[in-house]
């Protein structure tokens, strides 16, 4: 591989072990595993300007059957040609043992767990991804407990990166999400004491036409538009990096837009009944009836879990519960009433008992006391 006239570095990340491109970046290899056919690569190793006698040749290892090699290049003027850009390589097939676990997650919402060492039942599977695939017409909500160190946004066949120096982190552990347009890298917490989450939305949930394929003016990666189309992918793609024991949980939530009314107040007869009857409000967001009070806090706030909505009580008409108050305010007293009379009435003594059944004129004489 050669390029020239670009100041680019090639170094290996601490966090993933991968390549990564630093610099100017007009000119660069990449590397995208495509584990299914219906989700965007996962982006892997970059090569810009590299060391030859440490990184060249370069080899590297897939997990799935299909790799795609992306040799971008820009701004290129009457100095580049083939010896100042160039690259070459070979592959072949080799037979590795299969991951026979489903990494392919759906549902209106679950969990995707993470742990170190691996499972027996994971076997194989330690550096394959998981993809998080919603529904028709829905978008996917994403929450990592955990900070985040880094992340990229990938504009065309550019990538505008932010790192976060200095963020400190107890683990050597990472957790990588990846989308069409986004990758970052998370480090996890597994203890509860700790509040930060990272949260992750589908692309296109914050764009206002899903069918607009630029960014902030600039197209979006030709490659993913010709093989998944015009649309944005709504999957999201999770990997993991364990190096110390422990154990991981990444959330998810499936989301779907409120509809919206007209000004003119017609859209209040238009709309159904139940329309975003489950939602987060935080959000802005409805969800689906089956995560509402299921035990799990699914909502940012944990509104869906909230006694004032999963209590059967609290759930009944104002008029019922007006009326079950004071039934229980009228039993209440009622009770406390006749408990008061009862306490009242002295229990009669054996002595005055055995009185009252002797005549009035009957006298009883004792030698030691004499009662009449």
């Amino acid at each position: 591989m050669i390029v020239k006239n670009r100041h680019c570095n090639t170094i290996i990340s601490k966090d993933t072990n991968q390549l990564e491109c630093f610099g100017n970046t007009s000119a660069t290899l990449r590397f995208y595993e495509i584990p299914w056919n219906d989700v965007p690569g996962v982006p892997k190793d970059c090569l810009c300007d590299v060391d030859k006698n440490r990184l060249i040749p370069f080899t590297y290892f897939s997990t799935s059957n299909v790799v795609e090699l992306r040799f971008n290049v820009f701004g290129m003027n009457a100095s580049d040609d083939f010896n100042t850009l160039f690259f070459e390589g070979n592959w072949k097939y080799i037979k590795t043992p299969g991951c026979k676990k489903n990494l392919r997650y759906r549902g209106a919402n679950g969990e995707v767990a993470f742990s170190y060492p691996t499972p027996y039942d994971q076997l194989n599977c330690e550096t394959n991804p998981r993809v998080i695939i919603s529904g028709l017409n829905k978008y996917l909500y994403v929450k990592i407990r955990g900070s985040l160190m880094k992340h990229s946004t990938r504009k065309g066949n550019a990538t505008v990166k932010t790192i976060f120096t200095g963020q400190k982190c107890e683990t050597s552990n990472r957790i990588t999400v990846h989308t069409a347009l986004y990758s970052a890298t998370i480090c996890p917490y597994d203890t509860g004491y700790r509040e930060n989450v990272v949260e992750i939305f589908s692309d296109g949930w914050y764009i206002q036409k899903e069918k607009d394929v630029t960014i902030d003016g600039l197209a979006l990666d030709k490659v993913e538009i010709d093989r998944l189309g015009t649309e944005l992918s709504k999957t999201v793609t999770v990997e993991f990096y364990g190096k110390e024991e422990a154990e991981y949980f990444i959330h998810w939530l499936e989301l779907t837009r409120r509809r919206d009314v007209p000004p003119n107040g017609l859209g209040l007869f238009m709309m159904k009944p139940d329309d975003c009857q489950y939602r987060c409000p935080e959000l802005d967001a409805c969800i689906n009836s089956s995560v509402w009070c299921d035990g799990i806090e699914d909502c940012p706030s944990g509104i869906d879990e909230a006694i004032t909505h999963c209590s059967v009580i609290l759930q009944l008409p104002p008029v019922y519960l007006f009326f079950g108050a004071l039934g229980i305010i009228l039993s209440s007293f009622l009770t406390s009433v006749i408990l008061w009379k009862t306490c009242r009435r002295r229990p009669r003594s054996i002595l005055q008992t055995r009185l009252k059944s002797l005549s009035s004129d009957t006298a009883i004489i004792d030698d030691r006391d004499i009662i009449c």
